[in-house]
């Protein structure tokens, strides 16, 4: 009582984009926050963005650049609110799990 787990496998996967599969695990409406899975595929470029909360991510595999920046399986990457990133691509493909601003800006 009082758990939840959530499979990679499971259903609840969808493409919010070309080469983008992302599943929300969970939505604080209250903090404007959501955690998610998030696979990426290889060449995948995901613009230029800021973000008005504070964002975590974590790289489960693969390997994703944030700008020149290279972040690799067990890295851990943190944005202070108001702050932006460069463009995120990935060479390898990547999966993350990321928490985040909800909803996601446009």
């Amino acid at each position: 009582p009082g758990t939840t787990t959530w499979r990679t496998a499971d259903d609840g996967w969808f493409d919010p984009a070309p080469f983008v599969r992302m599943k929300v695990l969970r939505i604080d409406a209250q903090a404007g926050t959501q955690e998610l899975l998030i696979r990426l595929e290889p060449g995948v470029r995901v613009p230029e963005h800021s973000h008005s909360k504070e964002e975590h991510m974590v790289i489960l595999e693969g390997e994703l650049h944030v700008g020149e920046h290279l972040l690799r399986t067990g890295d851990v990457h943190v944005a202070a609110p108001g702050t932006s990133h460069p463009a995120i691509t990935t060479r390898t493909g990547v999966l993350l799990l990321l928490r985040c601003e909800h909803p996601l800006p446009a």
